[in-house]
């Protein structure tokens, strides 16, 4: 008899596919492929998933096949930048055995998203006495994709006639004057900026444009200017929860001597990194300002925050500083198991036997505090051991199912930093119960429950086809299936008896004046082992012949 053996996947380690974002529903990600020693057994693949879980992929259940049946987004809001997979092989054994596969899907970004202001319209005062080529002002956007396909350029639109009077920086969106102002205090130039992202050969993909309104104000008005500024770049904690602190103080002078008044501003963005959710505030009494935390933070949704703080004088002149919030990633995130279902191991594997790989992984930002180990509790540790990197549990020694046919491991995920939830020097860390089903193997002898049977006596002339006696073994396997049968003693095949019952019955004519008692001698076979016992089968004397004289002579 052959051994039923397991399936195993081919390469499972190496599997680390990426996906464009954006791609339709059908698109192919990758074919898992798993292999099973046994000739003539076939793999089913599936994924394994929590009830009602609406899946973003499917997978051919014959040939391993990945597609997407979801559009992934790696952009806000969506922030799909990977997914975890775990694929299940089970070959069609008796009993089925699989083998399970977990892996990451990268999303890629692509440059899908167009360049967004960092305000709905400019309103950019120039004063009359300003030379050529001189700052007029900084014109700003952003883009949410990464890397080159967030690289941002900026012209204007020379449709308008203004146009002419300006030119800007392709790089740095600086505007700067072209031409000798011609327009008197009061007035003011129209034009309108075009930001625009490019790919390696040039072209434009996305594109937006703002409204730049530049009034001409007296040489003499003079917009406002700080006095006090906070440094350019502030770092600050992700578990950062004090409301009531000050971030970043600013003061101001009006530059009018009458009229000392200024009114601050924090420049709602259009991007979160921009602070378009208002992630900070800003509070003014008199002439100074200072921001404060209006939300919680959390460096894996932003890391960054670019901060635009205006002051405004009461000719409407305005000066602005940009500051830079950096969010530093801490360990506020605990560990999480990837998706598993209960996996089994046949019994007498060998020690070092594979049974499953357990995968976790951890949402901070930053390797300091996302690097997630895999351990067992120490009451598990004698039959099975888990490999902390990967994640492979594998037997420590021969299982036997007939003395325990189930396991339930407490498996622990730890993470390698101190944890900032807790505040205990200790890492984060989690638990999962996992359970393993020890699958029989046909490895014991079948046994009757009897070693000799004796049957009540059998009139001679009883039908064939009664039923006389029912021998029966037990086998702790329970893959295991017996059959019956007569090898020796039946004379004449008197008997017959059911293969998968173990029940004797007349099979033909019975003579007591023939055979007056037969003695069987029964098998059970379970394919593997047999064992055998006797049966003691007397028959019983009826009248069934006439007299007879035996000397008739005169």
């Amino acid at each position: 008899m052959l051994d039923n053996r397991k399936p195993s996947f081919v390469g499972c380690d190496n599997y680390k596919p990426v996906l464009e974002e954006e791609q339709p529903a059908g698109t192919s990600v990758l074919r898992v492929s798993a292999i099973d020693p046994d000739p003539g057994q076939t793999i089913e693949y599936s994924f394994i998933s929590t009830p009602g879980e609406r899946l973003r992929l499917r997978i051919d259940k014959n040939t391993g096949e990945i597609t997407t049946g979801h559009i992934f987004d790696r952009d806000e809001p969506s922030r799909e930048k990977e997914f975890h997979i775990a694929v299940r092989a089970t070959d069609n054994g008796r009993p089925r055995l699989d083998d399970v596969c977990t892996f990451k899907l990268k999303i890629l970004d692509i440059d899908d998203n167009p360049p967004v202001f960092d305000k709905v319209y400019y309103e950019e005062p120039m004063r009359k006495d300003t030379g050529i080529k001189m700052r007029v002002a900084t014109i700003s956007a952003t883009d949410v994709d990464d890397a080159d396909n967030s690289i941002i350029k900026y012209e204007i639109i020379s449709k308008l006639p203004d146009s002419t009077y300006f030119k800007i920086n392709e790089n740095n969106g600086v505007l700067t004057l072209a031409k000798p102002i011609d327009r008197n205090p009061g007035e003011h130039y129209s034009i309108r900026v075009r930001a625009y992202n490019t790919i390696l050969h040039g072209y434009s993909v996305h594109d937006a444009e703002v409204d730049v309104r530049i009034p001409v104000v007296r040489t003499n008005q003079l917009p406002p200017y700080f006095t006090i500024v906070p440094d350019l770049v502030i770092p600050l904690k992700e578990t950062f929860k004090n409301y009531s602190k000050s971030l970043a103080a600013f003061a101001a002078e009006s530059s009018i001597h009458d009229k000392p008044e200024v009114i601050y501003e924090l420049i709602q963005g259009r991007t979160e990194e921009t602070n378009s959710k208002n992630t900070f505030i800003l509070e003014q009494i008199n002439n100074t300002a200072s921001i404060k935390l209006g939300k919680m933070l959390d460096y894996e949704t932003v890391s960054q925050y670019t901060l635009t703080v205006s002051v405004k004088n009461s000719y409407d002149l305005v000066s602005e500083m940009v500051l830079q919030i950096v969010v530093l990633d801490e360990n506020d995130n605990i560990p999480v198991f990837e998706e598993m279902a209960s996996v089994t191991i046949l019994e007498n594997v060998p020690s070092g036997t594979p049974v499953t790989r357990i995968k976790a992984y951890d949402k901070d930002g930053t390797s300091a505090n996302n690097m997630v180990s895999l351990s067992l509790a120490e009451d598990d540790q004698h039959l099975f051991d888990i490999d902390r990197d990967t994640g492979l549990i594998t037997t420590l020694a021969p299982l036997d199912r007939e003395k325990i046919d189930s396991y339930q491991l407490k498996l622990i995920a730890e993470d390698n930093s101190p944890s900032a939830l807790y505040k205990n020097g200790k890492p984060n860390s989690i638990s999962k119960q996992l359970f393993i089903k020890v699958l029989d193997e046909n490895d014991n002898q079948p046994k009757f429950i009897q070693q000799h049977y004796v049957t009540e006596p059998v009139p001679e002339d009883e039908n064939i086809n009664t039923a006389v006696i029912e021998v029966t073994a037990r086998d702790p396997d329970t893959t295991s299936h017996i059959t019956y049968s007569i090898i020796s003693g039946n004379n004449g095949a008197a008997f017959k008896i059911d293969k998968n019952t173990g029940r004797i019955s007349i099979n033909s004519r019975l003579d007591y004046e023939k055979v007056r008692e037969y003695q069987l001698t029964v098998q059970a076979d379970d394919s593997v082992y047999k064992d055998s016992a006797t049966v003691s089968i007397k028959l019983k004397n009826v009248n069934d012949n006439p007299p007879r004289f035996i000397d008739l002579a005169m």
